[in-house]
């Protein structure tokens, strides 16, 4: 949250960005690569919890509505500690 804020990266726009081949999923293989590109500094290990936090259904995709459902979850929680 504190990335998207800091680049004021709205979470469809982040959504999009990281959905590289735009098929309406976010692979852990593009997650990896698009984050990193922002911030480099996860682990593979941390990139994981990351795509599992968002993954809700866990079939190993997050797709658009998993993905805006969590930030907006994250996003409330994070305001709420600020």
């Amino acid at each position: 949250m504190e990335l998207m804020k800091s680049r004021k990266i709205s979470g469809d726009d982040l959504y999009r960005m990281i959905d590289v081949d735009k098929n309406k999923v976010i692979e852990l293989s593009e997650m990896e690569e698009e984050i990193g590109k922002l911030d480099g500094d996860f682990s593979k290990k941390e990139m994981k919890s990351i795509h599992d936090f968002f993954d809700i259904n866990n079939d190993g995709k997050v797709e658009e509505l998993e993905f805006l459902s969590q930030v907006q979850d994250g996003t409330k929680k994070y305001e709420k500690y600020l």
